[in-house]
């Protein structure tokens, strides 16, 4: 771009860039997979939300994560241990409700959205 010049640069800035994208890097390559196929089951009705998923390779575990509708960010994360499915005490018409695997050493993948699925 125009303008864009050595002299106006903020090295300390660039070089804290830098080491927070290599700090994510390795947190990716360490984390388990996400879990695939991830959907909230709409067969039933009732208050519930139940939450269903494939395992990830690598995993020990899982974490569901809900969102009011309204939110951007993840409001709560569940610990649900090596399961592959789950059913939480929310009303699925409240909530956006996402999954994400972790290791044994902790690291965690990405959040998965769920899709809504009558199963």
């Amino acid at each position: 771009r125009e303008g864009d010049v050595p002299e106006y640069v903020d090295a300390e800035y660039v070089a804290n860039v830098a080491r927070l994208n290599a700090a994510v890097l390795v947190h990716l390559a360490n984390a388990p997979e996400g879990p695939k196929n991830v959907r909230v089951l709409t067969a039933q009705l009732s208050n519930d939300t139940e939450v269903a998923w494939e395992a990830s390779d690598g995993a020990a575990g899982y974490e569901v994560l809900t969102r009011a509708t309204t939110s951007a960010a993840w409001e709560t994360s569940r610990d649900v241990g090596n399961v592959t499915r789950a059913k939480l005490g929310v009303s699925k018409d409240d909530v956006f409700v996402g999954v994400r695997a972790y290791s044994k050493d902790g690291w965690k993948s990405p959040v998965v959205f769920a899709t809504a699925a009558k199963e």
